[in-house]
């Protein structure tokens, strides 16, 4: 076990710009990139600021770091600049404290998106209806979202 920590922290590579952070993870066993990129919400100040999380596999996570739901959706808003507010939903996260875009989303440049506005609102709310604002600066995302798949 302790090879294998070793190991994995020798993979283990990490980026910032920004806010935006890459860390870039080889799985020892399968070699597979398993590499992602994050930023913590706008004005958080412990331990468990919410995130959003970009994985080299096209997916993305964003974590209130609260329970929001345990069904299989959950609703939310998500705003890029000035642009027109968006309504979807997210997957659920297996704790319920994260939510899944969904592929719809992504293949409709959501993605893109993080790397040419500069700032990102999203709105969710949990199973009592309550909203959660995350605000999340984009300054930094595209340099670091370029080096997933490198």
């Amino acid at each position: 076990m302790k090879k294998l920590l070793a190991l994995s922290l020798l993979t283990l590579s990490l980026s910032v710009s920004a806010d935006w952070t890459h860390r870039e993870l080889i799985d020892p066993l399968t070699d597979v990139d398993t590499s992602y990129v994050y930023s913590e919400a706008n004005g958080c100040s412990t331990y468990r600021c919410p995130v959003i999380i970009v994985r080299t596999d096209g997916n993305v996570v964003i974590n209130f770091k609260k329970f929001m739901n345990n069904d299989r959706f959950f609703r939310y808003f998500y705003r890029f600049d000035k642009e027109k507010a968006v309504e979807r939903y997210l997957t659920v996260a297996t704790d319920g404290t994260a939510g899944f875009v969904k592929d719809f989303e992504i293949n409709n440049g959501f993605v893109n998106k993080l790397k040419t506005h500069k700032k990102l609102v999203i709105v969710g709310y949990d199973y009592r209806n309550v909203a959660t604002t995350l605000t999340f600066d984009l300054t930094g995302a595209t340099e670091q979202l370029n080096k997933l798949g490198e």
